[in-house]
């Protein structure tokens, strides 16, 4: 069987890991379920929980996290602008 060599065009843990220090405690003890990664648009879609998404949140400043929450205000999922550019929050101290 011949190997094959597969590049993904980013790591979606280390963009979620730095998502989850920019947003602080709001996403303690989620598990993703499903993630989807649209290179062309350097979106990246994550998916903690199946239910009914009734409203979004924009989680940063610039509105380039923007959380999917149900009917309870709670974080079913992440879509991610840019997510190929997301950088550590940095301190201010």
């Amino acid at each position: 069987m011949a190997k094959v060599k597969l590049r993904m065009a980013i790591d979606p843990f280390k963009v979620l890991d730095r998502i989850a220090e920019k947003v602080g405690g709001k996403l303690v003890g989620k598990k993703v379920i499903s993630m989807d990664y649209d290179e062309e648009a350097d979106i990246l879609y994550i998916q903690f929980k199946l239910d009914k998404e009734v409203d979004n949140e924009a989680l940063d400043e610039e509105g380039y996290i923007i959380g999917k929450l149900n009917k309870k205000g709670e974080i079913i999922g992440l879509t991610i602008i840019d997510a190929s550019q997301t950088k550590p929050k940095t301190s201010t101290t």
